[in-house]
């Protein structure tokens, strides 16, 4: 999606940007859904073509979902 958009190669480490998708898929998550630990997983689990700087992200029921709940105890 990067080099559609910029027309140029992605020239940060790869983990930068599915870095950055993740974050911006929990922070999207939680502003549509709340910050219940089993809405998120719900929701993360049905993801559909979730845009993303990296790719466009898709759930798939063979995919491993995170512990959602650990990424609230600080």
């Amino acid at each position: 999606l990067y080099q559609q958009k910029y027309h140029r190669p992605m020239t940060l480490p790869w983990y930068v940007g599915t870095a950055f998708d993740g974050a911006n898929l929990i922070i999207h998550c939680v502003r549509t859904h709340g910050t219940a630990p089993k809405d998120i997983g719900s929701w993360i689990a049905t993801l559909k073509e979730f845009p993303g700087v990296v790719k466009t992200i898709t759930m798939t029921p063979s995919d491993s979902s995170p512990q959602v709940s650990s990424i609230f105890q600080l």
